[in-house]
């Protein structure tokens, strides 16, 4: 079919300078800002073999990503709150308005509702459909595969390649999750030859009369490949992940042609003695395309759901108020599912328009290499996994550190790696300031015991104490770590020495040293 309808090669001359242009900017990175860091810095610390600072278009600004998170949860202080509820008729209400920061204001409510009856005010009952999931591209293969099933994005690569060659799956590479329109006639023939592997969830589908609608079919969201699909062949001799990653890709490709999910949302309001409450439930009215995923775990949202009994307008009868007492939570450590999306929406995280648009729909890295990178971090000991969990190291922290501004990878690539070079060399310590406050640029000033942002008064809370588990820093130390982020000279603390940086939330972190051989891979043995 292919050679019966040959385009021009010039059709896709887009791809190619796509393509040139990502090769030509990761080299001329590796390369100049590779060798500069490791000329530079290669000794910092006073280590005594070169360090080898790996730099890389898409991997600093991923391991950027890693550091920024870890640091967030290192700085992160929960906030106790208190929540109003009630129990009437077995039925968990909410108080409606906001969750209270001090539990006195909380108790003078409940004082008030306490004892008093509970009047039922209002009733709303509306539909929900739920369309079918969309088909697979190779990001969405990933994250899925290593949420339920803790599989690393590499291994998947791997077992959805293997499938492949086994011409079982179409081409795992793709950004795709849409089938062209010249597919559409031999999609009933590949959900026909899957009878013998799902006959139950197949003959479910009128496969003549097919629900081909643009979540599926859409020529103009396919670029190069179209979405990850079954081919139709019966697999043999696979191996216990190929298992795992054909399955998810067929149970896949037949939910998109299920019918909706219905639900019906139910909403109750309740007051008591003036204080309105709340409360919600879920009914499942037609399961649709969610039967072929009975075992799925479910959302946290879904695990809360209540299932509601049947209330009358004006109903009244005693309840159970109560307070509940709760804290924030940090953010989650990313896990190779939640890198990969941050990867894929990075254009989120980008503040120059004309950047974000740019990576609007593209993200950074592409799905072909994405799994490559997070195993390039991994093999450098930048980053280490714990159980799902990926983590910075310390000499993954040291390199964020010496670098002044990660995200301007986003940028031009060559005026990048000029400023960069050009600024590093240049002696950068300015004596007649403090320095920027990592939180909101502005400038750091001195205060009675400590510095602070100048833009207290606008709510910004960047203090830095002049002191580090019982080493005073110097004037001219707190200047470097203001100014360069990082203290080449390092400091003995508990009889060990120690490099100091400020890490992007603005606290003061204390590093082994780095050194060549803490640049070898850690191998995990809990690894799926």
């Amino acid at each position: 079919e292919a050679f019966k309808d040959l385009k021009d090669g010039h059709d896709y001359d887009a791809l190619y300078a796509a393509a040139r242009c990502r090769s030509e900017s990761d080299w001329i990175v590796g390369l100049n800002a590779t060798r500069y860091y490791t000329v530079r810095h290669g000794r910092i610390g006073g280590s005594g073999d070169r360090v080898l600072w790996s730099i890389g278009r898409v991997q600093t600004p991923v391991l950027a990503m890693i550091v920024e998170r870890d640091d967030a949860i290192l700085q992160f202080r929960p906030q106790f709150f208190w929540e109003l509820t009630t129990r009437y008729r077995e039925v968990v209400f909410k108080y409606t308005g906001k969750r209270f920061e001090k539990p006195e204001k909380a108790q003078v409510l409940l004082d008030k509702i306490m004892g008093q009856p509970f009047a039922i005010t209002g009733i709303v009952a509306k539909e929900k459909k739920e369309q079918p999931p969309q088909l697979f591209d190779l990001t969405t293969l990933q994250r899925e595969i290593n949420k339920l099933h803790g599989l690393s994005a590499a291994d998947t690569l791997a077992a959805t390649q293997n499938l492949y060659e086994k011409k079982v799956v179409t081409y795992p590479r793709t950004d795709s999750r849409y089938l062209s329109k010249d597919l559409q006639p031999r999609i009933p023939q590949i959900l026909s030859q899957l009878k013998t592997l799902r006959p139950e969830e197949i003959a479910v589908l009128n496969l003549t009369k097919l629900p081909f609608s643009k979540r599926i079919i859409d020529d103009t969201k396919v670029s190069d490949h179209h979405a990850i699909i079954p081919t139709g062949v019966a697999p043999r001799g696979l191996s216990a992940h190929e298992q795992l990653v054909y399955e998810a890709i067929t149970t896949q490709f037949i939910a998109a042609f299920y019918p909706v999910c219905l639900k019906n949302i139910t909403t109750v309001n309740g007051v008591s003695n003036g204080v309105p409450f709340e409360a919600k439930g879920t009914q499942i009215v037609e399961p649709g395309w969610t039967a072929l995923f009975a075992n799925k775990k479910q959302s946290q949202e879904a695990a809360e759901e209540q299932t509601l009994p049947v209330f009358a307008h004006d109903e009244t009868g005693p309840h159970e108020p109560s307070l509940r007492e709760g804290k924030t939570i940090p953010p989650k450590h990313f896990t190779e599912n939640s890198l990969l999306g941050a990867m894929e929406a990075a254009g989120k995280l980008v503040e120059d328009d004309s950047l974000r648009e740019a990576l609007k729909e593209r993200g950074i890295g592409t799905p072909a290499t994405r799994a490559a990178i997070i195993e390039t971090l991994l093999s450098r000991n930048y980053i280490q996994r714990d159980k799902k969990q990926l983590r910075c190291t310390d000499m993954g922290r040291c390199l964020i550190a010496l670098q002044l501004d990660p995200g301007e990878f986003m940028g031009g690539i060559s005026g990048y790696i000029r400023t960069l070079i050009k600024n590093g060399t240049a002696e950068r310590l300015d004596l007649g300031r403090w320095g920027n406050c990592p939180l909101c640029g502005k400038e750091v000033v001195k205060g009675k015991r400590a510095y602070g942002c100048s833009g207290w008064k606008d709510g910004c809370e960047f203090v830095l104490e002049p002191e580090c588990k019982g080493v005073a820093l110097t004037a001219k130390q707190i200047q470097v770590l203001l100014q360069q982020r990082i203290l080449p000279q390092p400091v003995r603390i508990e009889d060990e020495p120690r490099m100091l940086i400020l890490s992007t939330q603005g606290m003061v972190m204390d590093l082994g040293l780095p050194a060549a051989e803490r640049q070898k891979k850690v191998e995990k043995t809990d690894r799926p």
